[in-house]
């Protein structure tokens, strides 16, 4: 996260810090490629992470602080399949 906003003044997620060491692990020993990385999640989301590491104030986008005051609705589902597909087919 560090080395790229020092590098290019973009604030990653610790996801895409993942991605982002992982290219630099593989491209060692395929110097010629080219890579892209994504990012999974919005550096707020770990605010605390991102502005302990880089010690600036992450801004929270409209959008998502938004849903700060939504009610979550979570379901208790086991992890086999049938079961997800009927909850799927359940739900208009």
């Amino acid at each position: 996260i560090k080395e790229v906003y020092n590098n290019f003044k973009y604030v990653m997620d610790p996801h895409g810090a993942v991605g982002y060491l992982g290219w630099k692990k593989y491209q060692e020993e395929n110097k010629d490629c080219t890579g892209v990385i994504f990012e999974t999640a919005h550096p707020s989301k770990f605010y605390d992470v991102v502005e302990e590491t880089l010690n600036i104030k992450v801004e929270i986008p409209a959008g998502l602080a938004d849903l700060e005051n939504k009610k979550k609705d979570a379901v208790l589902l086991s992890k086999e399949y049938q079961d997800f597909k009927s909850l799927l087919l359940s739900r208009n």
